[in-house]
């Protein structure tokens, strides 16, 4: 089989060393496959010798069936190979899955099988059956040298007996179609022969449909399901609260933040959710929409993807398995946050801290993607400062995806109506603490084209309904594009000849003045935070007056005044 599968630009072997001392993976290189990569947990001495003779081939000692290893690896072969390891996988699917992830195009297996029953696609558990006496694939319990019992199983016991039929199906589900199959010597039980086969890649690989896109919900629902405004998906029903179980298991198994460190991205006090259950919908939520938003034809595949303001990986973590052959990076200024997503997720993941000032530490053009979700809704004064890193570490034509808040959390915040023409890029609550959730800055559409469109290209800016569904969700969110140009933050920052900006500094100092005279009245705090947060306040009071006076005494002003005139008085006609 291996010999009609060669040669390939690149080949990875699974399993390749109990027995056999990486004797696959040589061949591999012996028939002209340009990269080979050896995975398996075990290593021997006749394998470290062969691997000193042979420094073009790759080793990655690790469990291949364990879903974080194998997205630490990021690369994607032509060819796979796989022999005699199935059987011996407890969670054998999922590790089927994670193999072909690594596979391009043909999938080369040699494997016992059992004879073909009337039954199509048959499966059998071996430790514990019935009939294992007339199962064993050496002939007798005497000869079997791996017993059957399924308190010893581990990664070395044979645990399955499939039909040829099984994992044709199996594959076929996976998006590979069987080109070549063939019965080859028997073993001592007659039930069994080896069997070997080679299949090619058909498909785009796994679907919505696929199993590992259907997860369990805990709990037991007492009510029948309901529609949803989507149309094809079903909604969970009403859950009676005697009922509840909080899950124990976050994300497709993996760990989850202690609470305190996850409410550093958001609270998570909610009447009627738990706080585990809300930190995974909220993150789930966010990623999906990330992905909706992104331009069509969008491939992870080789990418290289940045979560700016990552804190303990909320959205990150959907992330781990959204398109073999990514790498997934994130970074926060909260070292503990950092600290946990390094102890638990990393591998997969590639995490770092950053200051609360530019500059990230890796090299010009790194990424071609970075989404922060509710980063720049906190940042009042470095905000040009970190956009225009951004655009220093993203590829030419990389993408942007921030949120924003706009009318869609207006009402939360201010008691008068939303009007983005008095809005532009108004800082609410400046030098808030960050336990009650730190300053809040809202963006007018228009301002955002203005200021950020000066280094990127607006894709899409929609202003409300990222995340909407979910508590503190609302926000607006824009898809940019890098363009190829120079900027400093001062570049940025300056007011744009447009009759807006003027009205929305306005407004700005108003309610500055507002807030600063409220918070006099108020009665100290017993954390004694009230001269610290006036002192912000009185900071950003000044900074906004001086944008505004700069723009009113500014050449271009003066000369556009009679325009302006004429426009408001058109205005005042049509009302």
């Amino acid at each position: 089989m291996l010999e009609r599968s060669t040669p390939a630009d690149g080949a990875v072997v699974f399993g390749d060393i109990w027995g056999v001392d990486g004797g696959y993976t040589l061949e591999c290189a012996a028939r002209g496959c340009e990269r080979v990569m050896l995975i398996d947990s075990l290593e021997t001495p006749a394998w470290q010798r062969d691997r000193l003779q042979h420094p073009e081939i790759d080793f990655r000692k690790g469990d291949f069936s364990d879903p974080l290893f194998m997205a630490s690896v990021q690369e994607r072969f032509e060819l796979g190979v796989a022999f005699d390891i199935l059987l011996h996988q407890p969670a054998m699917l999922g590790t089927l899955t994670l193999l072909l992830e690594k596979v391009e195009k043909r999938f080369c297996v040699v494997h016992p099988m059992l004879e073909e029953q009337p039954e199509q696609g048959s499966l059998v558990y071996l430790p514990g059956n019935p009939a294992v006496d007339r199962l064993y694939p050496l002939g007798e319990a005497a000869a079997e040298v791996k017993a059957f019992d399924a308190n010893q199983v581990n990664h070395s016991h044979w645990i399955w007996g499939m039909t040829p039929s099984f994992l044709t199906a199996a594959m076929l589900g996976e998006g590979f179609e069987l080109v070549e199959e063939e019965t080859l010597e028997p073993l001592p039980n007659p039930r069994w022969s080896w069997w070997g086969a080679v299949y090619e890649r058909r498909g785009a690989g796994r679907s919505s449909a696929h199993w590992s896109n259907h997860g369990t919900t805990p709990g037991l629902w007492l009510e029948p399901w309901v529609e949803t405004a989507e149309e094809g998906e079903a909604a969970a029903p009403a859950q009676s609260p005697a009922a509840e179980t909080p899950p124990t298991a976050a994300a497709g198994g993996l760990p989850m933040p202690p609470l305190e460190i996850a409410a550093r991205s958001g609270s998570l006090r909610h009447e009627n959710r738990d706080p585990t259950e809300l930190y995974e919908a909220v993150g789930r939520t966010a990623r999906k929409e990330l992905l909706a938003a992104l331009p069509e034809g969008f491939d992870f595949r080789g990418r290289r993807v940045l979560d700016f303001g990552c804190g303990a990986g909320r959205v990150l973590r959907h992330f781990i398995r959204e398109g073999p052959g990514a790498e997934y990076w994130g970074c926060d200024v909260n070292e503990e946050s950092i600290g946990w997503l390094e102890a638990n997720l990393s591998p997969p993941l590639h995490v770092f801290v950053n200051g609360e000032l530019p500059p990230l530490p890796q090299p010009d053009a790194s990424f071609d993607l970075v989404y922060c979700v509710s980063v720049f809704t906190h940042l009042a004064r470095s905000w040009s400062e970190w956009l225009v890193e951004l655009h220093r570490v993203l590829k030419p034509d990389g993408l942007l995806l921030a949120t924003f808040l706009g009318p869609g959390r207006w009402g939360d915040f201010a008691a008068e109506p939303w009007d983005e023409d008095r809005v532009g890029m108004m800082v609410m609550r400046p030098g808030q603490s960050w336990e009650l959730g730190g300053p809040m800055i809202f963006h007018s559409p228009w301002w955002i084209r203005e200021h950020w469109g000066r280094l990127f290209e607006v894709v899409d800016l929609r202003p409300a309904g990222f995340a909407a569904a979910e508590p503190g969700g609302d926000h607006g969110l824009v898809v940019l594009r890098r363009r190829d140009v120079r900027l400093a933050p001062a570049d940025l920052e300056p007011p744009a000849d447009n009759p807006r900006e003027a009205v929305a500094l306005a407004h700005n100092v108003e309610r500055l003045i507002d807030e600063l005279e409220q918070l006099r009245s108020a009665p100290t705090p017993a954390g004694g935070r009230r001269p610290e947060r006036e002192g912000e306040l009185e900071a950003e009071l000044e900074r906004v007056r001086s944008l505004n006076e700069t723009l009113l005494g500014s050449h271009s002003w003066r000369l556009t005044a009679p325009l302006r005139r004429v426009r408001k008085r058109q205005q005042g006609a049509q009302l």
